[in-house]
This record gives structure tokens, C-alpha cells and sequence, in this order.
């Protein structure tokens, strides 16, 4: 099993991707729910998880906040869907590729931006659950693969 941190035993962890570093490291990133109160508000994170003799794990949190559900797609509780930005690349390093879902969805404000006096104005939306809709971006870090600490 990859994640071996405590909080990760009750928590949620979904879409992993995997490579091996050149030096024969395995590195595995997903989606988790370990930080904060994640578990029970729908936010997450993204971990990188990594071994050198593929038994003992060691784990980094990659975002360095949690990120609010994805409202793309609503549906109930908020968004149901994540993109298709996920990956991890490996040389000797790890290269986590995650949907961000912590940027406000802004658009050009209604009536501005007309003409001679109305200059633009971004404007953000509230989706019908009380949650600010936001926008999903690709991001991507570079990291050492973490290792298990003895």
C-alpha cells in the first residue's frame, strides 16, 4: 500500500499515477484527503508518495493548500468532476501534473467594457450550493521523491 501516513488510513486517496526515477525510485501521485478537514468539507489535496525499495514509503504534500471541490460540471454538493490534467513524469526528480481547482472563475462583469466610460470589470459567481465557482488549471511541481525516513 502507498500511502502509509496515519491520517491517510481514514482518508480518502484517488487517481494515482506512477514512474521510476532513473535511480530506481518509485514515485506515485494522487489526489488525497488527509490535510485539514478535507475528509468532510469535499476539499483535497495532492501527495506525492515515493519508495526506494518499494516496501517503505515516504510521502510530500504537493499543494501547499487545500483546494476547494470542483464546481465545473455542478451537481449537488458542488462539482462533480476533476479533469484530465493528471500525470507524474520522472527523471531524477518527480514531476507531479494535477488539476488545480484554488483559482476564482472570473469573467468580463455584464454592461462593461461597452464603451467610452464603462471600462472592464472582472466579475466571480456563486454556485447554487453557497460555493464560489472556480476555475480548473493545470499545475505542476518539481520535487525530490520522498522516501521512507528510518
Amino acid at each position: 500500500v502507498v500511502p502509509q501516513a496515519p491520517k491517510q488510513a481514514r482518508t480518502d486517496q484517488w487517481f494515482q499515477w506512477a514512474a521510476f526515477t532513473r535511480g530506481g525510485k518509485l514515485a506515485v501521485d494522487y489526489y488525497d484527503r488527509q490535510y485539514g478537514k478535507d475528509e468532510f468539507t469535499g476539499a483535497s489535496d495532492f501527495t506525492l508518495s515515493g519508495s526506494s525499495n518499494l516496501t517503505d514509503f515516504g510521502q510530500a504534500r504537493v499543494t501547499s493548500s487545500s483546494m476547494p471541490p470542483p464546481t465545473q460540471f455542478p451537481g449537488a454538493k458542488g462539482g462533480q468532476f476533476y479533469g484530465d490534467y493528471i500525470g507524474l513524469a520522472a527523471v531524477d526528480q518527480a514531476h507531479p501534473i494535477w488539476s488545480d481547482t484554488r483559482a476564482k472563475d472570473l469573467f468580463l462583469c455584464p454592461d462593461t467594457a461597452t464603451g467610452p466610460g464603462k471600462p472592464p470589470q472582472l466579475c466571480g459567481a456563486i454556485e447554487p450550493n453557497g460555493q464560489d465557482a472556480n476555475d480548473e488549471e493545470a499545475f505542476t511541481a518539481t520535487m525530490n521523491v520522498p522516501t521512507a525516513q528510518k
